[in-house]
């Protein structure tokens, strides 16, 4: 039983690795720490490279700009955030 579940998590992580596939790093962003959103205006100062931002229990606006892949046909594009 323990083999043939470690058969299928090494499966499910090839497969992981196959649907996602990293496009190119976005660099630039800002980030500024807000707590919750009171409202949907974004704060005109107080921001810091988003590299900064460390702490995953706290909220933050994020702002920046850049040019998105031509998109392949049938293939899906999302961005994702990450800040660990």
């Amino acid at each position: 039983m323990a083999d043939s579940l470690s058969k299928i998590k090494v499966t499910l992580d090839i497969l992981r690795e196959a649907k996602d596939k990293r496009v190119y790093k976005i660099e630039g962003l800002t980030a500024c720490e807000c707590g919750f959103k009171t409202s949907n205006t974004p704060p005109t100062d107080g921001y810091v490279p988003f590299s900064a931002c460390r702490n995953k229990f706290s909220h933050y606006w994020i702002r920046g700009e850049f040019d998105t892949p031509e998109k392949e046909s049938g293939v899906e594009f999302y961005l994702e955030a990450d800040t660990h």
